[in-house]
């Protein structure tokens, strides 16, 4: 991982093959004392999972990836649960024929490159589980 930050709380992050992007994510968080933001990627991928929740269930189905695969859209959240680092992530995948598939990023692999723009905020955003819904929700 590569990073640049351009102004107060604005970063460039460029991950680089065989990374993983939420553990890289939630690194780079924990070592900048990020507690709140957002970020967007555009990029490719080599493998990767996304998840589907289903509501009445309150469970995720996953899909796994294994092929290269563009990186459309990446888009999530920063906040903390537990006082740990929390990254919400959803993603738009293509393969080669320009199929699509979208969902909860819960890990993916990247290759060649995944270029990040990151902004923080000052202040703290939480989670914590909501029974009724059967997530970590923002406590705000």
């Amino acid at each position: 991982m590569r990073f640049k930050e351009l102004e107060k709380n604005r970063y460039f992050i460029m991950l680089e093959k065989g990374e993983e992007i939420i553990e890289q994510l939630t690194k780079f968080i924990s070592a900048n004392k990020i507690t709140a933001g957002f970020f967007t990627a555009i990029g490719a991928i080599e493998k990767a999972e996304l998840g589907y929740f289903f509501q009445k269930k309150k469970q995720y189905h996953g899909k796994a990836f294994e092929k290269e695969m563009e990186v459309v859209s990446l888009s999530g959240n920063i906040s903390s649960m537990d006082n740990k680092p929390y990254v919400h992530a959803h993603a738009v995948l293509s393969d080669e024929n320009m199929q699509t598939y979208g969902g909860h990023l819960k890990f993916g692999i990247v290759s060649p490159t995944l270029e990040i723009v990151l902004v923080a905020f000052n202040g703290d955003v939480n989670r914590k589980f909501n029974d009724k819904a059967g997530l970590n929700l923002l406590d705000i």
